[in-house]
Order: C-alpha cells, then structure tokens, then sequence
C-alpha cells in the first residue's frame, strides 16, 4: 500500500480484533513503513486502523507486519475433481 498511495493518501484496514496478537507492534510496524498518525478503533468485532502516508520512502523494511495471527490455509481437495 505504501508504493501505491500518494503522499498524505490514507491506509484504511478493517480486521477482527480476534485476528491480532498485538495492535500495538502493527502500528509500530505501520510507522515503520512510512505511515503516520496511525489511529486504531474498535468497531464491534473488528479493529479499524487508519494510517496516513508521511514519507516517500519506509524508513527500513519491514519483512512481516507484527501483531496478526497466521491464518491457516485450507489445502483439502475436491476427489470427485481428480
């Protein structure tokens, strides 16, 4: 998101509280990345995060965003499709 938004462009995620170990880390992750006033709110079930974008360029890479649970991938296959 960070290459494709324009300067002061706005990052808005919506995910379930239950998806997060810690906000917190995501966010400092998210400033990390080069977003800035980042803003959390919890809406019902889900965490609203808003992120706008202060620099053009991350001040470091970030490979993985801290602070959300893996999701397993389901892998089962269709047998009448084989």
């Amino acid at each position: 998101a960070h290459r494709t938004l324009k300067l002061d462009g706005r990052l808005h995620i919506y995910e379930a509280t239950s998806g997060f170990t810690d906000r917190d880390q995501f966010a400092a992750d998210l400033k990390t990345l080069g977003f800035g006033q980042v803003s959390i709110e919890d809406e019902w079930k889900f965490t609203h995060i808003i992120a706008s974008k202060d620099r053009l360029n991350p001040r470091r890479p970030v490979e993985k965003l801290g602070g959300l649970r893996r999701r397993a991938m389901s892998t089962t296959r269709n047998a009448d499709a084989l």
